[in-house]
């Protein structure tokens, strides 16, 4: 044995279960493996195998404390921009046969601020119909579900397109897909956070619910039509257990159900019609703009 080795047989003598394998491998080159050299070894071995099975514990403890938030998820609001987009994830295919039909549903919402009331408001549009084999169709309500007024109506030659604007502090998307007898359902609740140092709020976004491959076995766009409006598609979860959709959104959901029927669609299916406000009549006092708003008497002077 030469003097090298006798240095490296006695720095391995003294190596001890725990050091870093590569230390003990960068001494024993070229020397006799030993017992102790195989101690070290398993107990690194045996060193990995706890830390990778703590890793995994850590990642279940996340991925168990992540599902536990997602079922709290129509409690708590975050600012998410592609729920603000959209609503129903259609795929390419689906999207471009209601393109090729005619069928032009809007589920944007947008954040909107009004300069004379100085507060952001969220803003959508009532759109879509439905032809005999498809349909799809986007409304909206309010925080519980209510009807609210429209801000205008929108006209036009086309049908299954743009029905009105609407705008509100809180706004509750109400979407569905049909094809044939088969429906989509997603409703979503959307408000403005609060204003921070003067800087413009996010777009918060709530899902409520959301029903997939939901099934009515009526044709209400034909022989069932007398139906319409008064039915609901039932949704079921994998295991066959049926999937309720919240009370307060019953009402917006059975006129979404005949909206996606209503062939040629024209007009909105829930926004309704603004109340008209009294204007106080014009006292003889030869003003002619009294009882006249502002607007209105602008254009009469």
């Amino acid at each position: 044995m030469t003097n090298g080795d006798t240095v490296n047989s006695g720095a391995a003598a003294g190596s001890k279960p725990g050091r870093w394998i590569g230390d003990i491998s960068a001494e024993r080159v070229d020397s006799v493996w030993r017992p102790e050299d195989h101690e070290a070894v398993i107990h690194n071995l045996q060193a990995s195998d706890r830390l990778a099975t703590q890793v995994v514990e850590f990642a279940t403890r996340k991925a168990v404390g992540r599902s536990q938030n997602t079922s709290q998820e129509r409690t708590n609001m975050e600012a998410n921009p592609k729920l603000n987009i959209r609503g129903l994830r259609l795929p390419p295919p689906t999207v471009k046969r209601l393109g090729e039909t005619g069928i032009f549903a809007r589920p944007e919402v947008s954040l909107e601020y009004q300069s004379l009331t100085r507060r952001y408001v969220v803003r959508g549009v009532e759109s879509g119909g439905a032809v005999t084999d498809l349909g799809r169709y986007v409304t909206f309500a309010g925080e519980n579900g209510e009807q609210l007024p429209w801000l205008q109506p929108i006209d036009s030659l086309a049908v299954n397109g743009v029905h009105a604007v609407v705008v509100a502090t809180v706004l509750t998307r109400v979407e569905m897909f049909r094809m044939g007898r088969t429906y989509e359902l997603v409703i979503t609740k959307h408000r403005p956070s609060a204003v921070q140092n003067g800087s413009r709020p996010k777009l918060l976004a709530e899902e409520v619910f959301r029903g997939a491959n939901g099934y009515l076995g009526l044709e209400l766009w034909g022989k069932d039509k007398a139906l319409a409006g008064t039915v609901l598609p039932q949704f079921f979860t994998r295991a066959g257990e049926e999937i309720e959709i919240p009370t307060a959104f019953v009402s917006p959901g059975k006129a979404l159900t005949a909206a996606v029927n209503s062939i040629g669609c024209k007009s909105s299916c829930y926004l309704t019609a603004p109340t008209a406000t009294a204007v106080e009549p014009a006292r003889e006092s030869g003003d002619r703009t009294q009882g006249l708003t502002p607007e209105m008497a602008a254009t009469s002077v």
